[in-house]
């Protein structure tokens, strides 16, 4: 018995389904796609003998016949849905009756046969669509694996197709029938695009199914077996799938249909994965669409060597779309040549002169190695020559060696917040100045600015100086941008302006001269937790309501006194403990109701003396009740009651907000940070930094002088307080009726 290899015996199928429609008077064929005569098909084609198709693949069904299909990813083959059908339309998804081969025709070696361990076809596929030819005809396998030499050759995305219109030239492969009536061996023809269909209802008067590309298949084109074959359409370079064969008329001579691939690139990304559009960025070529990457972008072209780009960065002409340089220093490898550019994308170099003066020796040649000139005289030592390096200047010659000269460009950073660069020494040019590591402090050179920080390549700010109004009475001040501070005087607010003078039997309370003034109001007082309910009395704007009997359960809003008693119309509340524990100044109180303005002092509550000038006096009469920090002063139920605390705003840069001393009166003001920033006033000094509430400043152009950062550490110009701002800025991705299918 002669012996013949598997896929010679595999092809015996389909040319006998092949057989079963030959005539023009035979039935419709069965949806593996075997035409209604075999008078032609790939007809008229050649032997495909183009390496980068072996991804075109032979499709053994068992039990229905034969398709083609392509590899367009490692282990994604792209077909047609009908050959994944039965002839009635129903959807053979069990892997184990197809299998795909990888050969120039299916004698070839076994090795290259593949098994199928996934099916899919697409989810609205309709075999008899209006006009009985096939609907979203289009399906994909996956493999086990593909042969190591095969490459995939991607599908169209529809970032791609828009030069695939009408007059398009395409090329079409496929194992299927020929015009003698074999097949089997992969061939190929080039047909024009008779039309492009993308309308939801068919083109042609039906003859042509929505999403399709059609041709006339003259001089020929795909036949039985050829379904699910591709069309191949090159742009920017390179191959991709536009077309999936799908179905033509009985002879296989008139017209043709393939699936437009790109319609239904959602559904075959979901298998194949979404590739990149042009532009995008990559790190190989295989994420990109185009299957190129250049320059960190998919490239419309292969864009090879130092004289092409397809990155905006890199000089082309927009992402993307590799672009030949011109004029563009480059390096062409020879060391014989100077002055290297890009000219129509090669990279060309001035031949290094050995007898001129731009060189230290005379009647030399090159050496191609070294780039030395050689054989020649040497000029005298001093003389001007050119060390080919445009960042030095004043090169000269020394023992017939061109010996660089001084630095031309020594690239210093033009910012704060830049680093130091390097010179090109093609150009003479500095590259781009790298920026400091983000957070680095810096100074925006506002001293109304807080917190500078550098951020990509520049200082900016994190706050402002605010300087927010001392009462209702006046408006926020601006900081001084030449000073750094706050005003001492605010302005005050129009006259008029509604405030609240915080007495209850005043009404119509307005901003008078920078004063919260009310008028004395008739209307009745609410009754509170010390009062009755009663009148306002005209002539004091005060309540005239009775005080509720001493001893009444009030409550004064502290928390630190329990309990609260009324007093002669007053709130009072007993400290719940002692001055243990709590801060110097707190209000305690000392259990005698001669004293007022009782405080924790060294741990102890003590009093002043009650405000005299209210024994028997109506409320609202004035008194003093000795305590220097209040500045107007009410006898209220027989005591006497301060009011209008004494404002203390900072005093200059290197002091916070103060508080008034009970005591003496006197505003005491806290110090800054050591190595605050602060504005010297003595003319001549910069870089100020508050020491033990100073402002320090440095003469200019002299080094800072050690400040104490306030932990006992010092540090040159770069204090603690400095550096924690500098943290804080760092804290803060088939044929049917008279259709023939192709397959």
């Amino acid at each position: 018995m002669t012996s013949r290899s598997p896929l010679a015996a595999l092809v015996a199928l389909p040319i006998v389904l092949a057989a079963v429609g030959c005539t023009d008077t035979a039935q419709p064929a069965k949806s593996i796609g075997v035409p209604g005569s075999m008078q032609r098909p790939i007809y008229y084609g050649s032997l495909d003998t183009n390496s980068a198709h072996n991804a075109v693949v032979y499709i053994e069904m068992s039990g229905l016949g034969a398709c083609t299909g392509t590899l367009i990813t490692n282990n994604i083959v792209l077909t047609a849905g009908h050959c994944v059908s039965d002839e009635e339309g129903n959807f053979i998804s069990s892997p184990s009756r197809y299998t795909v081969y990888f050969d120039t025709n299916t004698n070839g070696d076994p090795d290259t046969l593949r098994s199928v361990t996934e099916v899919h076809r697409h989810p609205q596929y309709d075999p008899d669509w209006g006009s009985g030819a096939p609907l979203n005809d289009i399906a994909v396998l996956k493999i086990s694996s593909k042969p190591s030499s095969i490459t995939p050759i991607p599908f169209l995305p529809s970032s791609l197709a828009s030069g695939l219109t009408q007059g398009t030239s395409v090329e079409f492969v496929g194992y299927g029938v020929t015009e003698d009536g074999s097949s089997g061996v992969k061939l190929h023809v080039s047909d024009t695009l008779g039309g492009v269909c993308n309308s939801s209802s068919g083109c042609g008067g039906g003859i042509y199914a929505p999403w399709t590309i059609y041709y006339d298949q003259r001089p020929g084109g795909p036949c039985s077996g050829d379904s699910g074959g591709p069309a191949f359409y090159r742009t920017g370079g390179k191959e991709y799938v536009a077309g999936v064969t799908s179905y033509g008329d009985r002879t296989c001579a008139q017209f043709g249909c393939s699936a437009k691939v790109d319609h239904y690139e959602s559904f075959i990304g979901q298998y194949a994965g979404t590739l990149k559009a042009l532009g995008a960025t990559c790190a190989a070529g295989a994420e990109c669409a185009s299957t190129l990457c250049a320059d960190g972008v998919c490239c419309d072209g292969a864009c090879a060597g130092v004289c092409h780009a397809c990155a905006l960065a890199h000089g082309a002409s927009s992402n993307g779309h590799c672009t030949v340089l011109n004029a563009t220093p480059c390096t062409d490898n020879n060391p014989c040549t100077v002055d290297d550019t890009c000219q129509s994308g090669a990279c060309h170099g001035v031949n290094k002169d050995c007898g001129s003066t731009s060189g230290c020796t005379t009647g030399g040649t090159c050496n191609l190695t070294s780039g030395a000139c050689e054989g020649g005289g040497a000029r005298p030592n001093g003389s001007d020559c050119d060390d080919g390096n445009a960042c030095t200047q004043g090169d000269k010659c020394q023992s017939g060696v061109c010996q660089p000269g001084t630095a031309a460009n020594l690239c210093p950073a033009p910012s704060t917040c830049q680093l130091d660069s390097t010179c090109n020494p093609s150009t003479g040019q500095c590259a781009p100045f790298p920026p400091k590591v983000e957070g680095t402090e810096c100074d925006d050179a506002d001293p109304c600015t807080q917190g500078d920080a550098c951020r990509n390549g520049a200082c900016l700010a994190s706050t402002r100086v605010s300087c927010p109004a001392p009462d209702a009475c006046h408006v926020a001040g601006q900081c001084d941008s030449a000073t750094g501070r706050c005003p001492t005087q605010f302005a005050n607010v129009a006259e008029g302006t509604g405030c609240d003078d915080r007495n209850p039997c005043t009404a119509n309370d307005a901003c008078r001269a920078g004063v919260c003034v009310g008028t004395p109001s008739q209307s009745s007082c609410p009754e509170d937790a010390c009062h009755a309910a009663g009148t306002c009395n005209v002539a004091t704007g005060l309540c005239s309501g009775e005080n509720k009997p001493d001893g009444t359960e009030c409550d004064d809003g502290n928390a630190a006194t329990s309990p609260d008693l009324c007093s002669q119309g007053v709130c009072r509340g007993i400290p719940s403990g002692s001055c243990e524990g709590r801060a110097e100044g707190a209000p305690c109180n000392d259990g005698n109701a001669t004293t007022v303005n009782d405080h924790c002092t060294s741990g102890v509550c003590l009093g002043t003396p009650a405000g005299t000038g209210c024994g028997g006096q109506p409320d609202g009469t004035e008194c003093n009740d000795n305590d220097p920090c209040t500045r107007i002063d009410f006898c209220v139920g027989g005591a006497c009651t301060g009011s209008n605390l004494k404002p203390c705003h900072p005093v200059d840069q290197c002091h916070k907000e103060g508080t008034c001393d009970w005591q003496t009166g006197e505003c005491v003001f806290p110090v800054q940070p050591n190595g605050s920033d602060c504005d010297p006033d003595e003319p001549g000094y910069v870089d100020g930094k508050c020491a033990n509430g100073k402002c320090v400043g440095t003469p200019a152009g002299v080094t800072p002088p050690v400040v104490d950062g306030g932990c006992g550490c010092a540090a040159t110009g770069a204090p603690a307080a400095s550096a924690f701002w500098a943290l804080g800025a760092m804290a803060l991705l088939r044929r049917r009726r008279r259709w023939t299918l192709a397959g």
